[in-house]
């Protein structure tokens, strides 16, 4: 019995005679293909026609009113953030006339076939812009418009040469922001909503990490930090920075390495904080707070004004029994023993001799 059992088999189970009968084998020779139609490709030369007209915000407004006139096509619906982006860059004199990578396309019927974001956004504003326009379109080619991958801020970090961390574009963004309120250029209030409404070109992005390259060296320490504490890595990175630059000098690194050591470990030089250590008191509660899945809008944020908060009261050995914080707090300077305005008129010389 056991020798039968151990012979090989020969005759194919039922299921794979019948898969073989029923599918068809390729042969060798044959290629496997998908189940697409082929496009119907335009044959010769193609029709189209290139112009670079200046369209006023009133030719906008006429342009959308035709497009959403046929009953037959439509363009994707516009976005809120897409329209103010070009309504910003354009009213910034940023918005690229005739830029040739995404032209404007109107089928043989006069139709705009894209680039409905766009001129929603000139119509936000009060002067002509130069755009590039494909005439002569065929309206098949539409549905292949925009469905390439849009190239991402750590693709342009890596063109430029950079090696992008998974938290880079967002630490450059939460310090471009802090900057301009260090700077006096946005309000210290509504913080939380700093992540909303407002989209950074990957461009200057890029340029604030060219000129703030210091930056980026403070990722792996932010993310043992960030491991141990569940402090946002962007705040822990742009406190760093900015701490710096406001509070120069060797003393300022001395209370900066223990402010670390004290929320990486807990302790500093293997003794064992008090609860009511500011940093002790944050570290637990930031660790609390993502362990009980709080939702908190404008978290990077928060992180920063606290890390700005408590850094303060630890160098100046004050007790914190309880975390307390609203969203109707100011977001506050780094801090710098001489005051708030000193903070500030040292941070503002640096970020202007970058």
């Amino acid at each position: 019995m056991a020798a039968r059992l151990a012979q090989k088999r020969t005759k194919p189970a039922a299921s794979e005679v019948r898969t073989r009968t029923v599918l068809t084998q390729l042969e060798e020779a044959e290629q496997e293909k998908p189940f697409f139609a082929p496009f119907e490709q335009i044959q010769g030369k193609p029709p189209f026609k290139v112009s670079y007209p200046m369209i006023t915000p009133e030719q906008a407004r006429k342009i959308i009113v035709e497009a959403d006139s046929d009953p037959e096509f439509h363009q994707r619906p516009v976005a809120e953030r897409d329209a103010n982006r070009w309504r910003n860059l354009m009213e910034a004199e940023r918005f690229v006339w005739w830029l040739p990578n995404g032209p404007l396309c109107y089928d043989p019927d006069g139709m705009l076939l894209n680039g409905k974001s766009r001129m929603t956004g000139l119509t936000r504003q009060y002067n002509p812009q130069g755009f590039m326009v494909v005439s002569n379109v065929p309206r098949r080619f539409f549905p292949f418009f925009d469905t390439m991958r849009a190239r991402t801020i750590n693709d342009v970090f890596r063109i430029s040469g950079k090696m992008p961390k998974s938290q880079t574009g967002s630490t450059v963004r939460l310090a471009m922001r802090y900057a301009e309120v260090v700077r006096g250029f946005r309000s210290p209030v509504g913080w939380q909503n700093w992540g909303m409404g407002l989209t950074d070109e990957h461009v200057d992005v890029n340029a604030f990490l060219d000129v703030h390259a210091d930056l980026a060296d403070m990722y792996l320490t932010a993310d043992a930090i960030y491991k141990a504490t569940k402090i946002n890595i962007s705040a822990l990175m742009v406190w760093r920075y900015f701490q710096g630059l406001a509070w120069p000098g060797k003393e300022c690194q001395e209370h900066i390495t223990a402010f670390w050591q004290a929320l990486h470990k807990g302790s500093i030089e293997g003794k064992i904080l008090r609860d009511d250590n500011p940093a002790a008191a944050f570290r637990e509660w930031s660790r609390e707070s993502f362990y009980n899945r709080d939702k908190i809008r404008g978290k990077r944020e928060l992180h920063l004004l606290l890390l700005n908060r408590y850094f303060q009261l630890f160098v100046q050995g004050d007790k914190l029994p309880k975390i307390n914080w609203a969203h109707g707090w100011h977001m506050n300077a780094p801090y710098n023993p001489g005051g708030a305005e000193v903070a500030l008129k040292n941070a503002r010389a640096a970020l202007e001799a970058a």
